[in-house]
């Protein structure tokens, strides 16, 4: 069933832009994000909300180094 939900959100286009995720950090923003960021072209870029930055870019440093991290909380 992931297989599938995947196979159909791959591939799907964002345009070139910036786009802002909250939540991406956390277990099910990571997937998330992972699926989203293959998805986008070179030009794409996510900007991602965060608690502590410096914690999730030491823990998941490959996508870390793809995306903007930004310190801050929506609370």
């Amino acid at each position: 069933m992931y297989d599938e939900a995947l196979s159909q959100f791959s591939g799907a286009p964002f345009e070139a832009g910036r786009y802002f995720l909250t939540g991406g950090t956390g277990f099910v923003g990571r997937a998330l994000l992972q699926l989203i960021r293959s998805a986008g072209g070179d030009d794409t870029r996510f900007v991602v909300l965060s608690r502590n930055p410096a914690t999730f870019s030491s823990k998941y440093c490959e996508l870390a180094s793809r995306i903007e991290l930004v310190e801050g909380d929506v609370s």
